[in-house]
């Protein structure tokens, strides 16, 4: 937390809100409508039920739904495995990763809609049943 405050403090053009508590779903809601970009620092690994968890293989982050249902690139770490045109690893210069993904453009009701993802999870199903 003191890391991003700190870096809050010394930027110019670009504004980062975090908050230290948890917020009400419309509050939450509201801040990730204005919001250009992601910032998703996840950590890499959990334990769930005495079992490692790696996130982006064997766990899932609820910030990839997030993207999601409000259309935000995502910045996540370089270990966080990901083939989501919508992902991009974290570099070294995360200000101008920012500002370079602030204009990017990701046409998430092409392939985040209800009837593509129907038919994905038919083809899925339908190749489990055939195994």
């Amino acid at each position: 937390m003191k890391q991003i405050i700190d870096l809050e403090r010394s930027l110019k053009y670009i504004n980062i809100t975090y908050f230290s508590e948890r917020v009400s779903q419309a509050d939450f809601d509201k801040w990730m409508l204005k919001a250009d970009v992601l910032w998703c620092p996840i950590q890499q690994e959990t334990v769930f039920f005495s079992q490692k968890e790696i996130y982006g293989k064997t766990k899932m982050t609820g910030n990839l739904g997030d993207a999601i249902k409000f259309g935000k690139p995502a910045v996540f770490p370089k270990n966080y495995h990901s083939h989501l045109g919508f992902i991009f690893p974290e570099q070294s210069d995360i200000i101008k990763q920012f500002q370079e993904l602030k204009s990017f453009h990701f046409d998430f009701q092409k392939d985040y809609n209800k009837i593509t993802i129907q038919q994905k999870l038919q083809k899925v199903l339908g190749d489990l049943i055939s195994i």
